[in-house]
C-alpha cells in the first residue's frame, strides 16, 4: 500500500483500504501473504491484530522505499526446528556446504546474465565471464568460510566490473558501492535488493525457519543472515535483469534521480521510478518458469518459496544437499 495519507482497517475477514473516507481497496484475508506499507500509510490496531493473528507479516518502508521494520508473528511455535538450525549453525562442514552451494549458485547465475549480454562483444565482458568461471572453481575447492567469502567478493569484482559496458548514454558506473550508494545505477539496484527483501524473509518465515540464522552470512546483531544468503542466487535472476531492462529499454533514465546534495543519501529515485520498479519486480514475480528438479510449473514467487522449504528439508536432515537455482 503506497497511496499516501491511506488507512489499513479490518473488516470481518477483510483488509479494507480508504483514504478521505473513500475505499481503495477492498481484499479478502485469504487472498493477503504479506501487507507491505511504504510512507505515510496508516494501519489500525484491529487490522494488525487480525493479520499476526492469521500469521501475515506486515512490513513498512519509508516513502523512498527504504527499510524500516516488520511485524510478524511469533516464530516460537516451531522451537524443534529452530533448535536444529541453531544447531546446524556450530556444524562447520555443514555451514561450508550451504554455503558454498549458495556462492556457486549466484556466480553461475551472474555468469549467465554475462554471457546473455554477449552481443555487445567487449573485452571487459568476456573478462567477466572467464574471471567469474575462474573464481567458481576456486570456490568449489574451498575448505574454508573465509576463503569462500573471499572468491565471491572475487567474482564480484569482475561482475560488476563488466556492467561497465552494459551502461546506456548517460550513466556512468564505476562499480558496486552502498551505504550510501553514491550514483544512480547504485541506487537502483540498492532499492531494488531491498524490494527484494519482503518476499525473501516471507518464503523464510513461511519455511517457520528464523531468518536471523544464516549460513554464508555471519551471525550479526539486526541482520536477516538466512534472508541475504537465500538472495544471493536471486539477485542476478530477479534484480539485476530486471534493472538492465529497464535501462535499456530506456524506463528509467538520468532524470529520474534527484542529487540531494545529503552525504548520507546523496542520490535517490523519484517517486514515479520506484513506482515503475515495484511494478515491473511484481510482473518478474509472477512470470512462469518450470521447477528444474520437478519439471512443474510455477513462478519466480513460487520458486523462491521452494527454495525456502528446501533450505528447511536440509537443515532437518531430510534432503541430502542444498541445490541453488541455477539459470539456463
Amino acid at each position: 500500500v503506497r497511496e499516501q495519507g491511506a488507512y489499513v482497517r479490518q473488516r470481518g475477514k477483510r483488509l479494507i483500504v480508504t483514504k478521505d473516507r473513500k475505499v481503495i481497496e477492498d481484499i479478502p484475508l485469504i487472498h493477503v501473504d504479506q501487507v507491505v506499507i511504504e510512507g505515510n500509510v496508516q494501519v489500525t490496531v484491529p487490522a494488525l491484530v487480525m493479520l499476526i493473528n492469521e500469521g501475515i507479516d506486515v512490513v513498512f518502508f519509508s516513502s523512498h522505499g527504504r527499510y524500516r521494520f516488520r511485524v510478524e508473528s511469533d516464530g516460537s511455535r516451531h522451537p524443534v526446528l529452530r533448535h536444529t538450525q541453531f544447531y546446524r549453525m556450530g556444524d562447520e562442514a555443514f555451514v561450508l556446504e550451504v554455503a558454498r552451494a549458495i556462492v556457486l549458485g549466484k556466480l553461475a547465475n551472474q555468469r549467465t546474465l554475462l554471457q546473455r549480454q554477449a552481443q555487445h562483444g567487449s573485452y571487459a565482458l568476456q573478462q567477466g565471464i572467464e574471471g567469474i568461471a575462474q573464481t567458481m572453481i576456486g570456490a568449489q575447492q574451498a575448505d574454508d568460510l573465509e576463503v569462500l567469502r573471499g572468491y565471491e567478493g572475487r567474482a564480484g569484482a569482475y561482475y560488476f566490473a563488466a556492467w561497465r559496458e552494459l551502461m546506456p548514454p548517460g550513466f556512468a558506473f564505476h562499480g558496486r558501492a552502498f551505504h550510501p550508494s553514491p550514483d544512480p545505477i547504485n541506487a537502483l539496484l540498492s532499492f531494488a535488493y531491498t524490494v527484494m527483501d519482503k518476499d525473501i524473509g516471507g518464503a523464510i518465515r513461511k519455511a517457520q525457519l528464523d531468518p536471523y540464522l544464516g549460513f554464508f552470512h555471519a551471525l550479526q546483531q539486526g541482520r536477516l543472515s538466512l534472508v541475504l544468503d537465500l538472495k544471493e542466487e536471486f539477485r542476478p535472476i530477479l534484480i539485476d535483469s530486471m534493472v538492465l531492462g529497464l535501462l535499456h529499454r530506456g524506463e528509467i533514465r538520468p532524470a529520474d534521480f534527484e542529487w540531494t546534495g545529503n552525504e548520507q543519501r546523496p542520490v535517490v529515485l523519484s517517486e514515479g521510478a520506484r513506482t515503475l520498479v515495484l511494478e515491473r519486480y511484481e510482473e518478474r514475480l509472477q512470470t512462469g518458469i518450470v521447477h528444474p528438479p520437478t519439471g512443474d510449473n510455477t513462478t519466480y514467487r513460487g520458486l523462491i518459496e521452494r527454495q525456502a522449504l528446501l533450505l528447511r528439508q536440509v537443515i532437518l536432515g531430510e534432503a541430502t544437499g542444498y541445490v541453488p537455482m541455477v539459470w539456463r
